[in-house]
C-alpha cells in the first residue's frame, strides 16, 4: 500500500514539476507610446482639392516630374 501511495505522490509531483522546467519566463518592458499631437488643424475651407489630380513622380537623377489624372 506504502508502494502505491508513494507511486501516485511521484505521478503528480512529476505532471506538476515537468512543465515548471520547461516553461519560458518572458520579461515584461513598459512601452511608453506618446500620442501624436496633431500641429494643426486642416482647414477644409482653405485646402485645394484639384490637388489630388496630380501626381508628383521623383526619379533617381533628382528630377520630378508632374503627371495629371483625368
Amino acid at each position: 500500500m506504502k508502494k502505491i501511495i508513494l507511486y501516485f505522490f511521484i505521478i503528480i509531483g512529476i505532471c506538476f514539476i515537468i512543465p515548471i522546467f520547461f516553461t519560458t519566463k518572458f520579461k515584461t518592458r513598459e512601452v511608453f507610446i506618446e500620442e501624436e499631437k496633431p500641429k494643426e488643424l486642416l482647414d477644409i475651407e482653405k485646402y485645394s482639392y484639384t490637388d489630388f489630380s496630380t501626381i508628383r513622380l521623383l526619379h533617381k537623377d533628382g528630377s520630378i516630374e508632374e503627371k495629371r489624372i483625368r
